[in-house]
This record gives structure tokens, sequence and C-alpha cells, in this order.
């Protein structure tokens, strides 16, 4: 997605990296089977396969356009000099699992957020990063309104689940212009902890 693609591109004027991109393709029959146990058509099952070759294509044209731009290695790992990099993944496979398998490996995690409206592909990709994965997730709106970095809203609930999270993204919170510390609820213990965290 570009908009990912975009965030990515300001992540790597920062820092040295090495960019995966991931394009999970999902078998047709695994988005028809269970819709009411029916017969599908064959015409049906090859259209749809159709479709997600285009996407495909589409989606490892797109990687390769911006991987060539930013004049990155196309490298299976990083390299050992001080360049960035980047490697194109295509797999055929449940996007759950795919996310949560590779996204655990990951330092962090870029999602296109996916137009208003219910997705199987993209809602399980982006459940599967956030509750799978124990990493930082970023997800891009198609338009970002500010700078990447410009502000940041933290969530703190004063769980061991919040402040792993906080900990996995702080070489990106460091760099952010404003940080605000969200907390819900009259919870006094749980304000105090917020003002801890604030004071690094």
């Amino acid at each position: 997605d570009k908009a990912a693609l975009a965030a990515t591109k300001a992540l790597l004027d920062i820092d040295r990296s090495h960019v995966v991109g991931l394009h999970v393709r999902v078998a047709p029959g695994s988005l028809i089977a269970g819709a009411d146990g029916g017969y599908v058509p064959a015409v049906v099952i090859d259209d749809l396969e159709k479709q997600d070759r285009e996407r495909a294509a589409a989606a490892r044209a797109l990687f390769a356009a911006w991987r060539k731009e930013r004049g990155l290695e196309l490298a299976s790992a990083p390299p050992k000099d001080a360049a960035s990099s980047a490697d194109w993944h295509e797999v055929l496979a449940p996007v759950g699992s795919e996310i949560g398998r590779r996204g655990r490996a990951a330092d962090l995690i870029v999602l296109a957020r996916a137009p208003r409206g219910y997705s199987a592909t993209t809602d399980g990709a982006l459940e599967a990063a956030l509750f799978s994965t124990g990493r930082p997730v970023l997800v891009v709106p198609e338009e970002p309104a500010r700078p990447l970095q410009s502000t940041v809203v933290i969530a703190w609930n004063d769980s061991r689940e919040s402040a792993r999270a906080v900990a996995a993204s702080w070489p990106l919170l460091a760099r952010t212009e404003r940080i605000i510390l969200f907390v819900g609820g009259e919870d006094e213990p749980m304000r105090r902890s917020a003002d801890h965290l604030a004071d690094h």
C-alpha cells in the first residue's frame, strides 16, 4: 500500500533498516468455503483466483518501484555495511497465522488502515499484528494529516501489556515532537504510574 510505503520511507530517513514487504495471498476456496456450504460454480472460483493474482502483481510492482526509487539493495538479510535494504515475500497462507509468525521476528510492523467496512483479509492482518506478534504496530491512514512523528498518543492502563508496548516502541517515541498520555477513568494509582512514565 502506498500509505504504508510512505511511512516506511520516513522511517528509513531516520535509521538504517531492512524492510521486508509481505503480501499474503489467500486461497479463494478459504474465502468462500463456509459461506453457505453449497456449490460454488467454477467460474466464480476462477474469477477470484484471477483477482488474487492481479492484486499480488500490483503489490509486487508497487514495492519494486518503491525499492528502486529509494535506491535500496535487494537482499534477503540486512547487509553488513550501513546501507538500508529490502526484500519481498509473497506467500499463500492464512493471513492471521502468517502475519503472527513473521511479525514476531520484526522490530516494527507497518500496516495501511483499510477503508471503512469489513474486509476479512485486512481485518485479519491487523488483528494478528496487534494480538499475535507482541511487536509495535504502526497503522497508517490512507492520507496522513501530519508528519509521521509529530504527535503520538499512548493509551495507558498501567498493565504489563501497556508497559511492554511502550518499551518496544521507545526508539520511535524518543523522536516524536509531542507525546500525549491518555488515562481513562479516575483511578489514582493508574494516574500516578502515568506520571512516573511521563518523567521519562
